[in-house]
Formats: structure tokens, C-alpha cells, sequence
């Protein structure tokens, strides 16, 4: 899956190898080493300034990334049953993840890194 950070950058992630794979897409070369987030990635979404880059993790995790050094900050942050989609909304304080597998919703604070409340049905 590829999502496109302001043209000049462009993630990949890699669902059965658990990681994220940074493209320069001027030279269309992968930048440093794929970044571990967690088994089958598969929802991506980054922050309006671009400075962060959250991923869903097959189970119950959310992963967090600084994109100025492409590393992963803190520990997985524990969400509902099976995260797939993934948004932030446009001032940057709020992370949203749809758990599939129990239809809820889980709510991050962006400043924490830690989900807000019971996740909403």
C-alpha cells in the first residue's frame, strides 16, 4: 500500500514482512532500512505537518513513527480488535482507527500517545 507524503516521499508497507519502507520519489530508490511496525500493517495515515506517521497493526496496535529520523516512538499503542482504517484529523491532536473486528472506534491523543476513553461503538 503507498501513500504519498507531500509528493516527495512515499510509504510503502510491506504486509507480510510486519514493516514500512520509505521511497524518495524523485529518484524512486527506498531511504535507509524498512521501519518494523508490527505484523500485517495496514492502515497509514500522517500528521498535517508531516512530522509523524501512524500505522495499524493486524491484532490491536497502533504504531507511531517521527519522520524526521524514520524511528518509531514508544511502544505500540494498544487499540481495538483488528485496526484497519486510520485518520488524523486536521489539526493534528486526534488519531481515529476503525477496529474491525469488534465495529468500534478508538480515539488517540496525538500530544500522549495514548487512546482516549473506551473506544465508541
Amino acid at each position: 500500500m503507498e501513500r504519498c507524503l507531500g509528493c516527495a516521499f512515499c510509504l510503502y508497507y510491506n504486509y507480510s514482512t510486519g514493516d514500512l519502507s520509505v521511497i524518495d520519489t524523485a529518484t524512486h530508490t527506498v531511504v535507509g532500512s524498512p521501519i518494523a511496525v508490527g505484523t500485517v500493517p495496514y492502515g497509514v495515515a500522517v500528521n498535517p505537518s508531516g512530522t509523524r506517521v501512524y500505522v495499524t497493526n493486524g491484532g490491536s496496535t497502533v504504531t507511531v513513527i517521527d519522520t524526521g529520523n524514520n524511528m518509531v516512538i514508544d511502544s505500540p499503542i494498544e487499540v481495538g480488535t483488528v485496526p484497519r482504517g486510520i485518520a488524523v484529523n486536521p489539526s493534528g491532536t486526534r488519531v481515529y482507527v476503525a477496529n474491525y473486528a469488534d465495529d468500534t472506534v478508538s480515539v488517540i491523543d496525538t500530544s500522549t500517545h495514548t487512546v482516549i476513553g473506551s473506544p465508541i461503538p
